[in-house]
């Protein structure tokens, strides 16, 4: 699982990088649950976006956090409500 830990940081530093932080942590959080063997559909669909939900309005609302844009495709103009 260390290596596979280790692509998941690589894959989400790329995304983070070409699409933002939204899509970036939505994406590496359901890959890192697949990587730890959650295959309960409930779960790989859920817990991402809730997490990245959560994790959005704390890391940029609450906490103040620059929400650099994707160079691809950003959806701050979807997140922003989540940092009020």
């Amino acid at each position: 699982h260390v290596l596979a830990v280790i692509g998941c940081g690589i894959v989400y530093v790329v995304l983070f990088v070409l699409f933002g932080y939204f899509l970036a942590t939505l994406f590496s959080f359901f890959l890192i649950l697949y990587v730890f063997d959650n295959r309960q559909k409930r779960t790989l669909f859920v817990l991402p976006i809730a997490g990245t939900l959560i994790y959005q309005f704390v890391f940029m609302g609450l906490m103040g956090l620059h929400d650099p844009d994707g160079a691809i495709f950003d959806l701050k103009f979807l997140t922003k409500w989540l940092a009020l």
